[in-house]
């Protein structure tokens, strides 16, 4: 993570507005204002896992809101999966009220209004999360923004948090290849993250289909490997109906048979990506990620990426190399 700024560098009277105006710039245009502007401090660090942006700042009290007129300025769609590492922070969005301490986390949406409270000597890890990703993974994402889970309450969540606390320390100090499979890693976490901590707080009628297609996801995430998983086994180990999860998957634009090709063939690619992999055959990753057919791999791999996994993996290999030549 690189130090983005600092109130050391300003003069006192100027720290706040300078930092306001970069905030806004880096993360959401916004409106705040300081428990105390004369005593104000605040940092910020920014860093990337693969394309995945990280934001860590630090600060002193301070108040702070998202405006309608605000979010009607903001154009880009992503999602905001943060995690206090320090301090405690309250935010409230879309009728729900966070109240966060080291460890835990929430899902902001920067296309909502929100207004919270940082405490003194408040830190926050901010991961922008594309909006379609995130779909992918677990459908709409409406059900489960401005939700928080507490870590300290549950070992999974507390293993989650400690993970993602760690991601500062990665962000430009590993490669392009591993970069990507963090990343991929990091989402397919926070994914599950949400759909678990939320679990028990989703109202039940509006969100019985969020949190079912959730679950959908997930249990063919769990199971990708396999080469006999097949939609029904999936739906029957949910207690639903193959009709039913298709349905849901269809507001996505997909249904079982093709979520599970897909998730396929992006490991695959990953692996073929992975300069640590170039031992393996193409076969051996194909197999591994559940294919049974190399016919059939080949070419759903060229319908969705383009080229052949041969071709894929000479392109991979001569970027690895490209980049790592130090001339």
């Amino acid at each position: 993570m690189e130090k983005l700024f600092s109130t050391e560098d300003v003069h006192r009277r100027d720290r706040f507005s300078y930092w306001h105006e970069v905030a806004c710039e880096t993360l959401v245009p916004h409106e705040s204002t300081p428990d105390d502007q004369v005593s104000f401090s605040a940092m910020m660090c920014t860093g990337k896992i693969g394309t995945l942006d990280l934001i860590s700042f630090e600060n002193t009290a301070m108040y702070v809101s998202r405006t309608r007129l605000n979010c009607n300025r903001y154009d880009n769609d992503d999602l905001f999966f943060c995690q206090q590492l320090n301090g405690n922070l309250e935010i409230d969005q879309a009728g729900r009220r966070a109240v966060l301490a080291k460890g835990d986390m929430v899902l902001i949406d920067p296309l909502l209004p929100y207004h919270g409270h940082f405490g003194s000597g408040s830190k926050l890890l901010v991961l922008k999360l594309g909006r379609q990703d995130l779909r992918a993974r677990m459908g709409s994402t409406d059900a489960f923004v401005g939700l928080s889970s507490s870590a300290g309450k549950d070992g999974a969540h507390g293993q989650v948090a400690e993970f993602l606390a760690t991601l500062p320390r990665w962000a430009g100090n590993i490669d392009a290849p591993t970069s990507e499979i963090m990343q991929t890693f990091c989402v397919d976490l926070v994914a599950n993250a949400i759909g678990q901590f939320a679990g028990a707080n989703l109202p039940h009628v509006s969100s019985t289909r969020a949190s079912t297609l959730m679950a959908v996801r997930m249990a063919t995430e769990r199971r990708i490997q396999d080469p006999d998983l097949t939609p029904a086994k999936i739906a029957a180990s949910l207690g639903i109906t193959v009709r039913y999860a298709n349905l849901l998957l269809a507001t996505e634009g997909t249904s079982l048979s093709r979520l599970v090709l897909s998730r396929r063939l992006e490991r695959c690619r990953l692996a073929l990506d992975d300069p640590s992999q170039t031992n393996r055959t193409l076969s051996d990753i194909a197999y591994g990620w559940g294919f049974s057919d190399m016919t059939h791999f080949s070419r759903t791999f060229k319908a969705a990426f383009g080229m052949l996994p041969s071709a894929y993996r000479r392109m991979a290999v001569t970027k690895s190399l490209r980049d790592s030549d130090p001339v």
